[in-house]
């Protein structure tokens, strides 16, 4: 009679269900990266406003200026936001096809 005790559990690494190149990324689901994700793209945006203020751009726009240079790109991406939210229903309504398209039947019954 065999102990099935002794035998040590796999790992997910040792998964053969997965990718080996998807192997590579599984640090991404440990609850702690996914928990804490938000402080690395807080990193980056502090990094990149501070880059952007000793590298300034050569030829800034007409609005890059004073206050509305702070404020600027705010204004342009939340309008740019809204486009894409705003357009989902309409896009939804001209791209989606009926529930019956296909020739599937409601039943789930496939005819071979």
């Amino acid at each position: 009679m065999s102990d099935h005790h002794d035998v040590a559990p796999k790992t997910i690494e040792q998964d053969d269900d997965i990718h080996p190149v998807s192997k590579k990324f599984l640090w991404l689901a440990n609850p702690k990266v996914k928990n804490n994700f938000i402080w690395f793209t807080v990193a980056g945006l502090i990094l990149t406003v501070i880059i952007g203020f000793f590298f300034p751009t050569k030829h800034p726009a007409p609005w890059e200026f004073g206050v509305l240079y702070a404020i600027s790109f705010g204004v342009i991406g939340f309008i740019a936001y809204s486009i894409v939210v705003f357009s989902a229903w309409p896009l939804f309504k001209w791209l989606s096809r009926p529930e019956d398209y296909y020739g599937e039947s409601d039943d789930g019954d496939q005819d071979v």
